[in-house]
């Protein structure tokens, strides 16, 4: 049995994920016994050479799954499991030195804690408008940063998906991503996320704890494409699907059928919302028109969820 396992899927990573496996490869390993588990989700690009150029300088398994979705991927991979200790990442995520070390000792210092959080930090290949840098604007929800927060218990909705580990009996008791969420190459642009959010908290729902461990750190790689709007706008409108499905799991929202004109009525008073919300996305400084079309996509995208899912019942 190895010491740890990390897992992590990829989809067409070619760009990205000979960058994370150097990473791996730059890391000092004699004192850990340890197997990096690769799905790779039916990628089309060069990510299977990448993978075969790397095998010899890591401990690399690796797992072609042709279902497409991340969370699909995910689940593959957890079946190799063979370890206490599972780190889980991202194929544009790379870990800092001691990055092992560091999450073997958050386990034994806290014995409590089932599942994980781990520091994330911005890597821009390009920098971003000044001003973006400076307010950092909506990082954690665009870039999944994780930074200055303190070792202990935290919200499962704190701990995010490019650095977040668990013990082996989480999974042991059966607990599986959802894979009606998440990346899945045949809708990228209208998945909901929150993946690693819906496999936390039930987690917590079974009785497992979470938590987070500030010392094992990665910097997670953001590409030139991902400061642009059409990114952003789109991950508001992702994330509005995410958090719709989210409310509607969680009882926050409910579904509900209601008389003729009530649902005209509602229907009137959402397309009256949404406009004032595009509306307040052509006026204030860069950053009041930033968050008004963050604000209106994430709205979008959660009325889209709420409708197809009342439109499945």
């Amino acid at each position: 049995m190895s010491d740890l396992n990390i897992l992590i899927a990829t989809h067409n990573g070619g760009e990205v994920l000979g960058r994370t496996l150097a990473g791996y490869a730059a890391l000092d390993t004699q004192s850990t016994d340890y197997k990096l588990i690769i799905v790779d989700n039916a990628s089309t690009d060069n990510t299977q050479d990448i993978i075969t150029q790397f095998a010899g300088q890591l401990n690399i398994h690796s797992i072609y799954e042709p279902s497409p979705g991340k969370n699909t991927a995910m689940n593959t991979g957890l079946a190799a499991i063979d370890s206490n200790i599972i780190i889980m990442s991202d194929d544009d995520s790379i870990p800092h030195q001691g990055f092992f070390e560091q999450w073997v000792e958050a386990f034994e210092r806290m014995p409590d804690i089932d599942l994980f959080g781990g520091a994330i930090i911005p890597l821009f290949d390009v920098e971003p408008a000044a001003w973006i840098m400076e307010r950092q604007s909506r990082f954690e929800e665009l870039y999944a940063q994780r930074q200055n927060i303190p070792a202990g218990p935290i919200s499962p909705d704190r701990i995010y998906g490019p650095n977040m580990a668990m013990r082996a009996k989480v999974t042991q008791s059966g607990l599986k991503f959802d894979d009606r969420i998440g990346p899945n190459a045949t809708r990228k642009k209208s998945y909901a996320m929150g993946s690693e959010t819906a496999f936390l908290r039930e987690a917590v729902r079974a009785g497992f704890q979470t938590g987070f461990a500030p010392a094992p750190t990665v910097s997670h790689i953001v590409r030139p494409a991902h400061i642009q709007p059409d990114y952003i706008n789109g991950r508001a409108y992702r994330m509005g699907r995410g958090t719709a499905f989210k409310h509607c799991q969680d009882g926050t929202f409910t579904l509900r059928y209601h008389p003729a004109p009530l649902r005209i009525a509602g229907k009137l008073k959402r397309a009256l919302k949404g406009q004032i919300k595009q509306f307040r996305t052509r006026f204030g400084t860069d950053e009041q028109r930033f968050e008004a079309r963050w604000d209106a996509n994430f709205y979008r995208g959660y009325q889209d969820e709420i409708a197809e899912r009342k439109a499945r019942q």
